[in-house]
């Protein structure tokens, strides 16, 4: 198969574009082009880029074409400049919907967030939800996942965090008692996906190349994955 990852430079896309590769199918990575952590994903076997953004419909369809289908990562935790939730998640999506349909592809794949609500006060929250609304409406096959946190070797948040955890002499916790901390390697006989930085109560930093917390799916057939929200409205 061909599949088409928006954001797939990311921490997420470039993830999915690996297992893809190994999984012999051939892979559409679209993205700005901005992100030079791991490059190495454009030399995956089976593997194109496109350095194009998901603010033009006629340059997504002319990419899309010949896919199977549209895994549609691309997204902000935050706005900077002209890139607002408005404008990559909502708008976005519709240009990467209106073009799937142009070019004839038959799945989409939207990754959204698990607490993506309408009308809560978060223009991050509402603005997922409104790109699954365009998902749901389009007429295609499609997946929304939603996803809780999802966090590993790579990414913007905790990362850092357990980097200064096993780089830095001291390290301030909050607490009432001393507590005791360690790092503790893979379990005998585990692979090294398996590794984690031991702390207090239930934060752990796993060092796996990527883990979610939470989530749930819904599709075009009706299905609802576990953890979906019953007031969720599904086809």
């Amino acid at each position: 198969m061909r599949i088409a990852i928006t954001g797939g430079t990311g921490f997420v896309g470039r993830r999915l574009a690996r297992a893809l590769s190994e999984g012999g199918h051939e892979v559409v990575l679209i993205a700005r082009g901005i992100d030079h952590r791991d490059e190495s994903v454009r030399r995956l076997a089976g593997a194109s880029f496109a350095p194009i953004g998901i603010d033009d419909e006629d340059k997504l369809a002319s990419v899309f074409a010949g896919c199977d289908g549209v895994a549609h990562c691309a997204g902000i935790n935050r706005e900077i400049g002209n890139q607002t939730y408005q404008r990559v998640h909502v708008e976005g999506t519709r240009n990467v919907v209106n073009a799937a349909k142009r070019a004839g592809v038959r799945k989409v794949v939207l990754l959204s967030f698990l607490r993506a609500r309408p009308n809560c006060g978060s223009g991050y929250h509402e603005s997922k939800w409104a790109a699954e609304e365009i998902v749901r409406s389009s007429g295609l096959d499609y997946t929304v996942l939603k996803a809780g946190v999802i966090y590993g070797r790579g990414d913007h948040m905790l990362d850092h965090l357990s980097h200064a955890l096993r780089t830095f002499p001291l390290f301030a916790l909050v607490g009432l008692k001393d507590t005791f901390m360690r790092r503790s390697g893979p379990p005998r006989g585990a692979s090294h996906r398996q590794s984690r930085v031991d702390l207090p109560r239930s934060a752990v930093f796993p060092l796996s190349p990527c883990l979610v917390l939470r989530a749930c799916h819904e599709d075009s057939a009706g299905f609802r994955g576990p953890g979906s929200h019953p007031g969720r409205r599904h086809r």
